[in-house]
């Protein structure tokens, strides 16, 4: 193993910090932004994500009961964007069962036309 610099680290000399140690400080780093950047913005639209080998209207029943209002679909039917009607619904949404609340925004690309738009 190698510190920083390129040489070699003795266990217990306290020589330089392994790259191992950077690295894994790195991941962590941005697993944390990444993870900040999912949090639902207040009046933002969220992605509420149902288990995945639940019906289509799983997703929808579990905005509905959260009380929260249907704004479209996704690629994929066990995640659905949602409006929140309450400063609750994400608390809501999991105790309905959805597995993942998120900003909508990430999932720019993947909703569902809507019907009649054209293509971009």
């Amino acid at each position: 193993m190698t510190d920083i610099s390129g040489r070699p680290d003795v266990p217990g000399s306290g020589a330089g910090i392994s790259v191992r140690v950077v690295a894994a400080y790195a991941i962590g780093v941005a697993l944390l932004l990444g993870l900040v950047e999912l949090q639902p913005r207040t009046g933002a639209d969220v992605a509420v994500l149902a288990p995945p080998w639940s019906s289509p209207s799983s997703a929808a029943a579990i905005v509905a009961g959260a009380d929260g209002d249907i704004v479209g679909g996704t690629r994929w039917p066990f995640v659905i964007v949602a409006h929140a009607r309450t400063s609750q619904f994400v608390a809501a949404a999991y105790a309905k069962g959805a597995w993942f609340v998120f900003d909508a925004g990430v999932l720019a690309g993947c909703r569902q036309p809507k019907a009649g738009a054209a293509p971009q």
